[in-house]
């Protein structure tokens, strides 16, 4: 009873009140609604570091300036803090220029003896988190710079360690996921070592370099690497290059620091926010946008299997996830995974989300739709899973349809329409890669992620609980998701201009005080 008392009576403000933070990843979707969500509801935090790494000619400074005043994540405060924004987080956030995949993360060394006495949590976030990636990124910042972020704890006084992974290391296999790392067997239950594995893809990646390659045979060398992260993934029991790396870096965080405080956070599909910073809020091309545009085409065969979990999780809820993670670090009663999903409180299966997401579509071409044939016709053309059946409107059939017409009108010699039929060949060819992409996803695995650990974490502040039973999913869908999808990420798909914060008072980095001091010393001479 005292135990419960206690941990009712627990708040997240008076947790990170005082306390140093490192965010790595800030960059990132998930990361920016993290660094919001900490400096809009935890203010008494001490301190906030960022990692970036400079891109290109932009320093890491110019890049963050950037996506304060150009992100939409942080509206609200600008809004709050007008022309004090500069103020407001320039006192709570220091930059530090540097990369995960480097030595001590390419750190200055002030910085570094500075965060080693006084860091208590760090958090990362980073990660590359396409699913076909080129392997040697894949290793590079999935695998070696998640052991150089915890090398890199290891050496500090005293903090803790955040590492965000995905509840997809299940990898090919059907359901019921508890949240624990299982070492020694991989995802379809064979043994697996985890270290040889590491030297052997470590081996891989450094035989193919192309440093001094033509840029045909850097193209090349991308491609086979691609391919090969693909085939070594799938016999080892993961669904793709990315859950595998992600995978690896489980096991390599448990073998070689056990006694380091590390909790792992494993997030499902990450989509559109449900209220902070503001519903609807997502960006760019995210997991299941591809998906959602190709439905609000001509596209209608879905090959999907029906009653399927189809597990998404609002980003807002992985931000709170992320934030009562690090609090129990912090208080010293971490778990060693977390999991953020939904299919175990508020299922939602394939085709009740394809249904959902074609329902949008329609009510969108009749409000909105140009021409007769978009709000007229275009509404009643309405999406079907098939499952792995034959369909003849199905995508391979359409890619072999164009195909055989391309190469007849190829022998009648009627070039304009030889070309017309190739291009719908080669973009059914894109929807197969697609389709094949999500299909572990949406018809191959029924799997079920268990959420107990962050459900039963009680706190003060209701507005950052984790609870998956708190929205309805057809009016998060379609009201919520979609009109996000439409704004922020269908755009990126088309190439078009997004939308970007304009604030009327831009957020900039003071000039340093050593810095002032000198311009002031040249104009008084």
């Amino acid at each position: 009873m005292e135990t419960s008392a206690l941990k009712n009576d627990l708040s997240i403000k008076d947790s990170y009140a005082g306390k140093t933070i490192l965010i790595a990843g800030a960059s990132g979707y998930l990361g920016k609604v993290f660094l919001a969500l900490v400096l809009e509801k935890l203010p008494d935090v001490k301190k906030i570091y960022i990692l970036l790494r400079k891109r290109r000619l932009r320093s890491s400074r110019d890049r963050f300036e950037q996506m304060i005043n150009r992100s939409f994540v942080f509206h609200n405060l600008h809004e709050r803090y007008g022309a004090k924004l500069t103020d407001y987080i320039s006192k709570r956030v220091e930059m530090l220029e540097g990369d995960v995949v480097l030595p001590n993360l390419g750190l200055s060394s002030a910085s570094i003896l500075e965060l080693r006495e006084n860091l208590d949590l760090f958090v990362n976030s980073a990660g590359l988190v396409d699913f076909n990636p080129d392997l040697r990124e894949a290793v590079a910042i999935n695998i070696k710079g998640t052991l150089a972020c915890a090398e890199f704890v290891k050496s500090c006084k005293k903090a803790r360690f955040l590492h965000v992974s995905t509840c997809f290391v299940s990898g090919q296999k059907n359901g019921r996921f508890e949240e624990r790392v299982t070492l020694n067997l991989n995802p379809i239950g064979k043994p697996f070592d985890a270290e040889a594995e590491y030297v052997e893809i470590t081996k891989l990646v450094e035989a193919h370099t192309d440093a001094n390659d033509s840029l045909e045979s850097k193209r090349q060398i991308r491609e086979e690497m691609v391919k090969k992260g693909m085939i070594r993934a799938k016999e080892l029991g993961w669904t793709n290059t990315y859950t595998y790396t992600k995978g690896i870096s489980e096991h390599l965080l448990k073998l070689r620091y056990p006694d380091l405080p590390v909790s792992i956070l494993r997030p499902s599909i990450v989509e559109s926010s449900i209220s902070f910073p503001f519903p609807g809020w997502n960006e760019g091309f995210n997991t299941c946008g591809p998906l959602a545009h190709l439905l609000s085409t001509w596209f209608r065969y879905l090959p999907a299997k029906k009653g399927n979990p189809f597990d998404v999780i609002p980003v807002d809820q992985v931000a709170k996830a992320m934030a009562l993670g690090g609090m129990e670090l912090l208080c010293g009663t971490h778990k060693e995974v977390y999991q953020a999903a939904s299919s175990d409180l508020n299922p939602l299966s394939i085709d009740q989300a394809a249904e959902l997401t074609s329902l949008s579509h329609q009510q969108y071409f009749r409000r909105q739709g140009r021409g007769f044939w978009q709000r007229w016709v275009r509404p009643w053309w309405r999406v079907k899973s098939i499952g792995n059946s034959f369909h003849p409107m199905g995508a391979k059939q359409m890619k072999l349809y164009c195909h055989l017409l391309s190469k007849l009108c190829r022998q009648l010699k009627m070039h304009a329409l030889e070309l017309k039929f190739a291009r719908y060949e080669k973009k059914w060819g894109q929807i197969l890669n697609v389709l094949e992409l999500f299909r572990p996803f949406i018809h191959d695995y029924r799997q079920v992620y268990v959420t107990q650990n962050l459900t039963q974490i009680h706190i003060k502040e209701k507005d950052m609980r984790f609870d998956p039973k708190s929205w309805d999913w057809k009016i998060y869908w379609q009201d919520i998701h979609m009109p996000g999808l439409r704004r922020w990420c269908f755009p990126v798909i088309r190439r078009e201009t997004v939308e970007s914060l304009n604030p009327i008072h831009p957020f900039y980095w003071p000039t340093p005080a050593k810095v002032q001091t000198e311009i002031s010393d040249v104009k008084s001479s």
